[in-house]
């Protein structure tokens, strides 16, 4: 196989474990809230897959998620267009130039771009008036610690996908 076919394969099997992640967030945990909390998968998967790619293959590739999440009807999708496109760059830069791209750094990208996506989609909706603040801290921070559950899995799906255009 040439190295442009496994490129091409390796970036759409992330893009059907992006789809994955969409699926499974808007359709499964949208019905099944374990301990009545909204997981949020989507930027934990983003992160993953940034790790894994240089700074601009992740920013682009974060743009087309979060324009997909935008158009797919998405709370705030407008907003994730931003936030997910400057967390998966800030996620491919963090995990190239400062950290080992191990599965503690993981955690801490997925725990930073979960902040950044669901914390700005929070603030907007604290912003309107649509959820009081006390929420911020007794919902939003618990179900952001739930969706890093999911971190490890994603993790190694996309080291395995990752291996592929290696």
């Amino acid at each position: 196989m040439s190295k442009r076919f496994k490129t091409v394969l390796r970036w759409c099997l992330f893009a059907g474990l992006l789809l994955l992640a969409m699926l499974l967030q808007t359709s499964l945990f949208a019905l099944v809230r374990p301990f009545g909390l909204q997981m949020s998968l989507l930027p934990v998967m983003v992160a993953c897959i940034a790790m894994r790619a240089a700074p601009e293959s992740a920013a682009l590739s974060s743009l087309f998620t979060g324009l997909v999440w935008c158009l797919s009807g998405a709370d705030c999708g407008s907003l994730a267009i931003v936030t997910i496109t400057v967390s998966g760059a800030a996620c491919s830069m963090l995990a190239g130039q400062l950290l080992n791209r191990g599965l503690v750094t993981a955690l801490l990208l997925s725990a930073m771009s979960l902040l950044l996506v669901d914390g700005a989609a929070a603030l907007t909706h604290v912003y309107l008036g649509a959820l009081p603040p006390m929420l911020l801290a007794t919902a939003l921070l618990p179900a952001l610690a739930l969706s890093l559950v999911f971190c490890p899995v994603f993790y190694f799906v996309t080291w395995a996908c990752a291996k592929v255009g290696a």
